[in-house]
C-alpha cells in the first residue's frame, strides 16, 4: 500500500492587528495582537510538499521570515 497521501498544503503567516484598548481622546491605549493569515492552499500529495514550499518561499520573499506551511489530510470511512 503506498503511504502517499493526498491532501492540502495551507501557507500562512501572522500579521499585527492593532488593538485600542482605551479611547480617551489624544491618550490613547495602542496594542497589537497577532492573526493568522491564510495565503494560498495547493492540493497536492505528501511527498511533493517539500517542492511545494521552496518554489513559494522563492516566490514570495517579503513573507519568507514569517512563513508557515501545514499539510492536512482527512479520510472519512
Amino acid at each position: 500500500m503506498d503511504n502517499d497521501v493526498f491532501g492540502q498544503l495551507c501557507f500562512y503567516t501572522f500579521v499585527d492587528v492593532p488593538k485600542i484598548e482605551s479611547y480617551e481622546g489624544k491618550n490613547s491605549n495602542y496594542s497589537s495582537r497577532p492573526k493568522r493569515v491564510k495565503l494560498a492552499t495547493i492540493f497536492c500529495n505528501r511527498s511533493q510538499c517539500a517542492e511545494y514550499f521552496s518554489e513559494f518561499k522563492s516566490a514570495n520573499p517579503m513573507v519568507f521570515k514569517r512563513l508557515c506551511a501545514e499539510f492536512n489530510f482527512t479520510e472519512t470511512l
